[in-house]
């Protein structure tokens, strides 16, 4: 066994962003900790039981007969997995611009995965908790709350300037479908806002603004225009993964030809959008699906009601498949980590 060197420094324990050592809580606060978290993650994993058990319902209720493409349901499972993923990498990316810090990569997309199940929770209390849970995951990790709710900030800005471009581009062709989808296109004003707070100047300001309510110190949350650029390309990575896989979900369904694949891949993304816009009920119920109902009965027709309603499912589905995979990460890349630190210093 190598002989370790004197003058190496002891492990000294965890230590935050700033490499100081993280205060330890004592055993029995530990043990409290450990159980709210089991009742918290429990309670979410009921609701989006709840959520799924009340989609299936809705969906049976249709009364329509449907065959299912299976091979290419699943593979559009897989594809909107891939995107909510590569959401959680662009998160990540913004999470280290603005301080994150020594959290590995896979952490921190684990716990972005979690947290999002906060979402489920019924009425607006869900996307309020979101923030709060967020923080909570993060800062037993060094990083202040302001970093995190900062990279919150920007991830939001990210998808609804992507999703709004994507609809933006592909209007043309949706007036086509139903002129009456025209009407819409003054959403795509809201990209004005959000593009100059994607400045750099701009967006720190904001964040100082969201530290005074927070009382937190966001000195060193500064992102650069360079990093900014990076995460919007891991947006574009994401909703090219989501939008593009929600045409395999309606031709698995529907058999939809691929001429319709622009024009249902935007329609899916104006309806996410308008969903985040508007926090009035949980992860965008009703909106999203109200939305997909118009947008998608020009090219399905008939089968669009329960293509909208069945989305739902789609998506649980799909996050929850990402979900695994980001906990699978977690698990061996930790293991991985910890034994090359153990050979390390032995």
């Amino acid at each position: 066994m190598p002989r370790v060197p004197e003058t190496a420094e002891p492990d000294r324990g965890p230590l935050d962003a700033s490499g100081a050592l993280i205060p330890q809580r004592p055993l029995w606060q530990r043990a409290v900790v450990f159980v709210l978290k089991l009742v918290v993650s429990l309670a979410l994993l009921a609701f989006l039981a709840l959520q799924f058990k009340n989609s299936w319902e809705q969906v049976r209720a249709e009364e329509i007969e449907v065959t299912i493409q299976w091979p290419l349901m699943a593979f559009s499972i897989l594809g909107q997995a891939a995107g909510y993923y590569a959401l959680g990498l662009g998160w990540y990316r913004g999470f280290v611009a603005l301080g994150g810090g020594r959290v590995p990569w896979y952490t921190a997309v684990y716990f972005f995965a979690w947290t999002n199940l906060v979402r489920y929770v019924p009425g607006p209390v869900g996307k309020a908790l979101l923030p709060v849970a967020r923080s909570a995951a993060f800062k037993p990790r060094g990083v202040p709350a302001s970093v995190t709710i900062a990279s919150m900030a920007l991830e939001c800005i990210c998808t609804v300037l992507l999703g709004l471009v994507i609809f933006a581009v592909t209007i043309p062709f949706q007036a086509m479908a139903d002129p009456r989808l025209k009407t819409y296109s003054w959403a795509c004003l809201i990209a004005l806002p959000l593009l100059a707070a994607l400045h750099p100047a701009v967006f720190q300001w904001l964040v100082r603004q969201m530290g005074r309510v927070l009382r937190e110190d966001v000195g060193e949350c500064q992102i650069s225009f360079r990093d900014q650029v990076s995460v919007l390309g891991w947006w574009v990575i994401a909703w090219v993964f989501m939008a593009g896989s929600f045409y395999p979900y309606v031709a698995a369904v529907a058999g939809t030809p691929p001429s319709q694949a622009p024009l249902i891949a935007a329609s899916y993304a104006f309806a996410w959008v308008l969903s985040m816009i508007l926090l009035i009920m949980p992860a965008g119920l009703g909106i999203r699906e109200g939305v997909l109902l118009l947008l998608l009965a020009g090219p399905v027709g008939p089968l669009a009601g329960i293509l909208s309603v069945a989305s739902r499912l789609w998506t649980l589905a799909s996050e929850g498949v990402g979900l695994l995979a980001a906990f699978l990460l977690y698990i061996g890349l930790r293991g991985r980590d910890e034994a090359d630190e153990g050979d390390s210093t032995a």
